[in-house]
C-alpha cells in the first residue's frame, strides 16, 4: 500500500469513528430532529466516499476488500451539490425501522 492510499484510509477512519461518536446513544428520531448533528454526520459520509473514492484509482484491488465501499462512493457522487439526504440505513443508530435500501 503506498502512502497515498494510506492516508486515504485513514481519513476514511476518522470520518468512521467521528460519524459512531455522533450519533452514539441516539435512536433515529433523534438523529433527524438534531440538524447540527445530521449534517455531521452527511459531512463524513462525503469525506468517507470522497476517500474511497480516491483509492479506486491509487489502489482498486484493496478498494475491492472493503464491504460497502460502493455504497459510499455512490454517497459522495451523488450528493456533491447543496442538497444532501441522509443515508439512514448507513448509520448504525437504534431504530425500530427496517433500513431502506
Amino acid at each position: 500500500m503506498n502512502d497515498e492510499t494510506r492516508k486515504t484510509l485513514i481519513d476514511v477512519l476518522q470520518a468512521s469513528e467521528e460519524n459512531q461518536e455522533f450519533v452514539r446513544g441516539m435512536d433515529f428520531k433523534a438523529y433527524q430532529n438534531n440538524a447540527v448533528i445530521e449534517r455531521a454526520v452527511e459531512r463524513d459520509f462525503e469525506i468517507i466516499g470522497e476517500a474511497l473514492n480516491r483509492v479506486k484509482y491509487t489502489d482498486n484491488e484493496l478498494l475491492q476488500k472493503i464491504s460497502e465501499h460502493h455504497r459510499s462512493i455512490k454517497f459522495f457522487i451523488k450528493n456533491k451539490g447543496p442538497k444532501l439526504r441522509p443515508y439512514k440505513d448507513m448509520l448504525k443508530i437504534d431504530s425500530a425501522e427496517k433500513p431502506h435500501k
